[in-house]
């Protein structure tokens, strides 16, 4: 599944009135990047739909991102989003009910 099929799926699960979180982890930080180019890979950018998720909170995984040495200043600008540590995606399932991973 791709990046964009997951926050349609994101967005029917919060508009449920399921409080709802999307964690970009691993490869899918580069997805919220401002020079994410997907389209050669034959993928959509989530660039037009990112905010689609109504209700949703957004986050990205801070390791994740340095590991594919990137920084915050590379994330798009225009989004509001939550940081994620290394301890805390765990920290954060133990919390919800449902997990969807993709």
């Amino acid at each position: 599944m791709d990046t964009v099929e997951g926050l349609r799926a994101a967005s029917s699960i919060a508009t449920s009135g399921i409080d709802t979180i999307v964690i970009f982890m691993n490869d899918a930080v580069s997805s919220l990047t401002k020079k994410h180019k997907p389209e050669g890979i034959n993928m959509t950018s989530i660039h037009g739909s990112i905010k689609a998720p109504v209700g949703a909170r957004l986050a990205f995984h801070t390791l994740s991102l340095k590991e594919r040495g990137l920084t915050e200043n590379d994330l798009l600008d225009d989004l509001e989003l939550e940081l994620v540590n290394d301890d805390h995606p765990a920290k954060l399932l133990t919390e919800v009910d449902i997990v969807f991973a993709m």
